[in-house]
Order: structure tokens, then sequence, then C-alpha cells
């Protein structure tokens, strides 16, 4: 990424992205051109109750939210 960095998660097995609290968390990525989180050679990743996007600051990005590269969700 040209703009700053991206979050690769690798290599990992049965993840579970979540939150137990009344609100729901955000996680955000700040450069306008990567992705929030991109998931490489990962199996079994489960994602609740979460909200992803990029910087708050109102403009225009290019980048995706979640990646997935030879990747899988849990069922």
């Amino acid at each position: 990424m040209f703009d700053g960095y991206q979050l690769v998660v690798s290599d990992v097995k049965n993840l579970t992205i979540t939150s137990e609290g009344p609100e729901m968390p955000e996680i955000l990525a700040a450069p306008r051109y990567a992705n929030v989180i991109s998931f490489r050679n990962c199996s079994g990743i489960r994602i609740e109750n979460a909200r992803f996007g990029h910087s708050p600051n109102t403009g225009y990005c290019e980048g995706g939210v979640l990646q997935f590269w030879n990747a899988g969700a849990s069922s």
C-alpha cells in the first residue's frame, strides 16, 4: 500500500472476531488504498458483531474492507 500499511492475518485457523458488549465496535483503517483486514491462507474465520471501514474522516477511499486470499469462513 503506497499510502500506509495494511493488516494481513496469515496462516491462522479458527479465528473469531466478535464483541460481547452492547455497542458494536468499529475496526478502521486510515490508509485509503488498503483493505481493513486481509486474510491469507486462513480457515475457520468467523466475524460477528463488528463494523469495519476506513478512517472516520469524510472523503473518498479506494481500499476494500475484508479481503480473503485462499481463506474461508466457518459455517
